[in-house]
């Protein structure tokens, strides 16, 4: 960044107006000041640059160096990584309004500190808040960014119609594209406009960094649109299209386990009863120990059910309370009582071991909390380099902004506990929902079971008549290993399984 051009002497008198000899020595004063400032800024030296830009802004006679002062104090902030202090002072000059003369380049820091943070709640509520007509004059990729953080704000709110609208005006040679975009494709898909929603992800998907543009955050919102296009086809009944961008999701992503398990849903509900266990078998496997994903356990059992596997089906269900029960109570005894949310918000610190690591895992997928959680973390190392700083040692402006950061640490530690803690009962929620469903199938089995005993049904008989094939090669260059027990890192997401059928037809 340009740094902006000292004052000369004669310049500080003229413009100053002066009346009188006191009024001019300050001048004078002001002018040096300001002299040592931007040397300190120019020769990186951003501890010295903020005392001097404070006192500065806080006492100059002359109002342009006053307000040029607020300015490039918040960017001498921004430039040591304190972006608590910088989002403050940028916002500071942001309320002084439009005429303040460096009102938008302040926009344009908020922003700066939003990519930073890598987070759009805070900064987003301040741009979404001051968002007017002066952001027109704003640099266009600026304004792009900025669209993008509304658009998110408003998405937020349930504003459907403004998100889109946001979202819509953030151009393709924008970095910001591919996120507005699969945002887009997002909202089609939620208002029922299928098509456009599938255009919108494979817009995504098809898109490419080149020397000139690099989307943002592109890899990972690729994986997020091959996610959206096969849920898209999964709600329009189209489980073959569906199956083949789950498929497409790479192993092992961030998104991976997901796939797998809707990709589960999506082949039972193609008739493809081997490919759906196999999904299973992958999402079940030791190395996603760490998964929260009960629902996968309640699919197993509907998958034997459906075949009249009865005995499957049980151990599947058996499988189900292993593993969740002692997770719901766990999560009971955590929800239960009058803890603060700073109780919470510790729980996702590395070295807690109250909760299950597959809890912790869940909670973490959520985009918003890792944001919250984030930021928190960011307020102890400023917390440190502002305590570490040289120039500041004792003074006014080391006090003032270490009371800051407690205010902004305990907002967040506020924030993330009270994110923790709704997650936390959501997870409950969620197990003993599919418990719920574990006693209909249970129910269902039974009943499976007496219809087979009442008929005098020799299902065994049945079963032993069948044969069992290897099943289907994708190609020739493919091999078949037959499963041993052993889960081998490179064969994780390509079992199939065959199976018999326990299903009789009913004689009349």
């Amino acid at each position: 960044m340009r740094a902006f051009r000292t004052v000369s002497l004669l310049a500080a008198l003229g413009l100053f107006g002066l009346s009188g000899a006191a009024v001019a020595a300050e001048a004078l004063q002001d002018a040096g000041q300001n002299n040592k400032a931007v040397q300190a800024y120019n020769d990186g030296d951003y501890g010295t640059a903020v005392f001097l830009f404070s006192d500065l802004a806080d006492n100059a006679v002359s109002e342009e160096i006053r307000l040029r002062s607020e300015y490039y104090l918040a960017q001498s902030f921004l430039k040591m990584g304190l972006y608590d202090a910088a989002l403050r002072q940028y916002s500071f000059v942001v309320k002084a309004g439009p005429n303040h003369p460096h009102y938008l380049r302040s926009i344009e820091g908020i922003v700066q500190v939003s990519e930073a943070l890598r987070e759009d709640f805070i900064t987003g509520t301040v741009l979404d808040k001051e968002y007017n007509d002066e952001f027109a004059k704003l640099p266009i990729e600026s304004l792009n960014k900025i669209n993008y953080i509304v658009g998110m704000v408003s998405y937020r709110k349930n504003k459907r119609d403004e998100a889109m609208s946001f979202f819509a005006s953030v151009p393709p040679d924008s970095s910001y594209y591919a996120r507005a975009r699969y945002m887009q494709g997002i909202l089609f898909a939620r208002n029922g406009d299928f098509q456009k929603a599938l255009e919108a992800f494979g817009d995504n998907i098809k898109l490419a960094n080149t020397l000139k543009l690099t989307y943002s955050d592109l890899e990972s919102i690729q994986h997020l649109a091959l996610l959206g296009t096969a849920r898209t086809y999964y709600g329009m009944g189209r489980y073959a299209d569906a199956v083949k961008y789950y498929e497409q999701v790479p192993r092992f992503s961030e998104y991976w386990d997901e796939a797998l398990f809707e990709n589960g849903w999506a082949r039972f509900h193609n008739d493809d009863i081997g490919g759906a266990l196999g999904s299973l078998q992958a999402l079940h496997a030791p190395q996603f120990a760490g998964s929260f994903q009960p629902e996968s356990w309640i699919l197993k059992a509907t998958v034997y059910y459906s075949s009249c596997l009865f005995d499957d089906a049980k151990l599947a269900l058996d499988g189900f309370d292993k593993i969740y029960l002692p997770i719901a109570e766990s999560l009971a005894t955590l929800l239960d009582g009058d803890r603060g949310n700073d109780y919470y918000h510790a729980l996702l610190d590395e070295k807690s071991t109250e909760l299950p690591r597959s809890v912790k895992n869940y909670l973490v997928a959520n985009r918003r909390l890792v944001q919250f959680k984030a930021y928190a973390d960011q307020l102890d190392r400023e917390k440190a380099l502002i305590q570490a700083a040289p120039a500041w040692k004792g003074s006014r402006i080391q006090a003032n902004l270490l009371g800051e950061i407690e205010q902004s640490k305990d907002l967040a530690v506020q924030l993330t506990g009270s994110f923790v803690k709704r997650r936390l009962d959501d997870a409950a929620k969620t197990i003993i929902g599919f418990d719920g469903q574990k006693e209909i199938i249970k129910f269902e089995v039974a009943k499976g079971e007496t219809d087979m005993l009442e008929r005098r049904a020799d299902q065994r008989a049945h079963l032993d008549e069948q044969a069992l094939y290897r099943p289907a090669m994708p190609g020739a260059n493919w091999e078949y290993w037959q499963f041993q027990g052993e889960f081998w890192l490179d064969e994780i997401g390509y079992y199939q399984y065959t199976l018999k059928s326990g299903c009789m037809k009913t004689e009349e």
